[in-house]
């Protein structure tokens, strides 16, 4: 490299755009994760309650 010689490297990068079907603004980005999070925790409420009453019926 000292050469200016750049060693072979995977291109992984910049693969996956044309995955990207939309673009949302930041208000609806945050809103999104907002929501999802609250759905996953949500989800993990319920599943420890139900852990819960497994463990002690």
């Amino acid at each position: 490299m000292a050469r200016g010689e750049v060693p072979p490297l995977p291109v992984w990068a910049g693969e996956a755009v044309d995955l990207i079907t939309d673009l949302p603004g930041a208000a609806d980005l945050v809103a999104r994760l907002a929501a999802q999070a609250e759905n996953a925790l949500a989800r993990a409420g319920r599943e420890r309650a139900q852990d819960r009453r497994d463990r002690s019926g």
